[in-house]
């Protein structure tokens, strides 16, 4: 597999508010978010909010590179969801 850098563009991201298995709120500039089906540890089907984003750029004034090995990964259930806002 070869490793490649993505252009990161701010009129493309995303603010993501939600709450966080203790309750508190927290806020994030995402690459993209998005419903996911997913299997419970039981089994059972359900779906869930995935956000990808990049921790070392939350406030980009212009386009960058990323590197794809920068990027992390959320998953929670939608109820946790409070906004999915434009970045600027």
């Amino acid at each position: 597999m070869i490793a490649v850098d993505l252009t990161i563009d701010p009129q493309t991201l995303v603010r993501v508010r939600y709450l966080d298995i203790g309750g508190a709120e927290h806020e994030l500039v995402a690459v993209t978010c998005r419903y996911v089906p997913v299997t419970q540890t039981d089994g059972r089907r359900g779906i869930a909010f995935e956000v990808l984003w990049d921790p070392a750029e939350q406030t980009p004034p212009q386009p960058y590179w990323c590197p794809q090995g920068r990027l992390r990964r959320l998953l929670f259930p939608p109820a946790r969801v409070r906004h999915v806002r434009p970045y600027q």
